[in-house]
């Protein structure tokens, strides 16, 4: 008996994208008057994306692998080389962003309750770090690139993986704006080349739900936390670039980090 054909096939991965990042955005929008930004685009993810990913992993053959298991503790130090990618996404922000017209700021608001202004950004994070990051690989990482690596390769299947994530956070960033959508799409996609070769050598999507946990949470904490302790121009304190030295220790600790995780990785 032939083995069944992997699924999601590339087309089909797209496919499955758009109709998720479309019902999250409709649904965060059609919340958010009664539910407020954080709780309706949490529902919105959890009913689009995620509820898209769910019904598509039930159509993955038996055999397939979505990575559901542990990782060992030897890619703990490889993982953690890869969060100074925080920076070099920063700087793609820094390029991105200025090239298109800031949008119009809003008139008329009212001042915000202080004590309603923390319980937001409480919310903000929860949804920020870890609900979002948690859909957004199990969509990407567990579904979709597994049958893009049984049908492309290794290499192509994360490179296709992680461009249609950077297609979705990309459509999700366009309520603020198209110079916020195409950063986000630009720093989501090369984000997604790490999550994706995470996932790949540790064969685990939770390895990669963790490291994306951690960049989000270490990019909000460097700006409510760390802005005055640790300034780094360009990223968490005023500049229009960050340092050079400052982006080839990144960029060097990220090296160093991918060739970690190929060298201690599984066999493609």
């Amino acid at each position: 008996m032939s083995e069944p054909a992997p699924f999601p096939s590339p087309p089909v991965a797209g496919l499955l994208t758009f109709l998720g990042v479309a019902l999250t955005l409709f649904a965060w929008m059609l919340l958010l008057p009664d539910a407020g930004h954080a709780l309706a685009l949490a529902l919105g993810l959890c009913l689009g994306l995620g509820g898209v990913a769910t019904l598509a992993a039930r159509a993955v053959p038996a055999s397939a692998d979505l990575g559901l298991r542990g990782f060992s503790p030897r890619f703990l130090v490889p993982i953690a080389l890869l969060l100074p990618s925080l920076v070099l996404s920063s700087e793609l922000d820094n390029v991105v962003r200025p090239r298109f017209p800031a949008p119009p700021a809003p008139e008329g608001a009212e001042p915000s309750d202080p004590a309603a202004l923390r319980l937001a950004a409480v919310e903000f994070a929860i949804v920020t770090a870890l609900l979002r990051p948690v859909v957004e690989e199990f969509h990407f990482r567990a579904v979709v690139q597994q049958g893009a690596v049984a049908q492309l390769g290794a290499a192509a299947g994360v490179l296709y993986t992680a461009l249609l994530s950077g297609l979705a956070a990309g459509a999700l960033g366009l309520p603020f704006g198209a110079g916020y959508a195409a950063s986000s799409g630009v720093q989501a996609a090369f984000t997604g080349l790490l999550l994706g070769l995470v996932r790949q050598a540790t064969g685990s999507v939770l390895a990669a739900m963790v490291t994306a946990c951690l960049l989000r949470g270490l990019a909000i904490a460097s700006v409510l936390l760390f802005a005055e302790a640790l300034p780094i121009p360009g990223f968490n304190a005023p500049g229009a670039h960050t340092p050079g030295g400052v982006l080839a220790a990144s960029a060097a600790a990220v090296a160093l980090g991918v060739a970690l995780l190929v060298r201690r990785g599984r066999p493609a």
